[in-house]
């Protein structure tokens, strides 16, 4: 039968365990050594044969303390690769704890994200009304100063209008006043006159009267 891969545990002799995991029998003891021999060697591990200082690739005197020592080796190096493999695997689970933690807090500022970018969204909508609205105002309020000012402009033109007239009249009544005053001073004059007229008599003692035409006749 051809080598089994080497187990766990490192059984080199049969009689003991599981037999599915046999790795050597009695009548198969010598080729079982050869392979671990070689295997050792290519780990750097001592060599199960004795070296006769020859240099040939010989296989000569089988040595136990090599195979002790190896094995021992083999069960270092076992050890040593199960603690860094059970380090890597915590380390691994820890790294994976990490990765989860990192996933739901990504997770979560994604959300937060999303949720401002929605906010912004709210806010430009609502500037860009008040913007719209505040347009509408400067207009409606430019048209009110455009308004006022036209009214205002009216109102100066007719105030400027109606002092122009009330001018106008003033003189025309002080021209009237005037005259009136002319009118009334002259008709004083004229009643004075008539009044000394009438008070003059005659030596009869008669009043003189006006001398007409039907009179001077007589």
């Amino acid at each position: 039968r051809g080598p089994l891969p080497l187990n766990d545990s490192l059984e080199l002799l049969g009689g003991f365990g599981d037999t599915g995991n046999i790795f050597c029998w009695r009548d198969d003891l010598d080729r079982c050594i050869s392979y671990l021999n070689k295997e050792l060697r290519a780990l750097g591990l001592p060599a199960l044969y004795k070296d006769d200082g020859s240099g040939a690739d010989t296989e000569r005197g089988f040595n136990l303390l090599a195979l002790v020592n190896g094995t021992c080796g083999l069960l270092n190096l076992y050890q040593s690769v199960s603690t860094k493999l059970g380090n890597m695997e915590a380390e691994e689970i820890r790294w994976s704890g990490e990765l989860d933690s990192l996933r739901a807090r990504q997770a979560k500022l994604k959300d937060q994200v999303e949720m401002c970018e929605r906010e912004i969204a709210a806010v430009q909508a609502k500037e860009q009304q008040l913007q719209s609205k505040n347009q509408q105002l400067n207009d409606l309020l430019k048209g009110e100063k455009d308004e006022i000012t036209a009214l205002l402009d009216t109102l100066a033109s007719r105030t400027a209008q109606h002092l122009h007239e009330m001018k106008r009249k003033e003189q025309e009544l002080s021209r009237l006043k005037e005259k009136m005053s002319q009118l009334v001073t002259e008709k004083k004059d004229r009643r004075g006159t008539i009044e000394i007229l009438n008070v003059l008599t005659r030596p009869d003692g008669k009043r003189s009267t006006w001398k007409t035409g039907k009179s001077l006749g007589k």
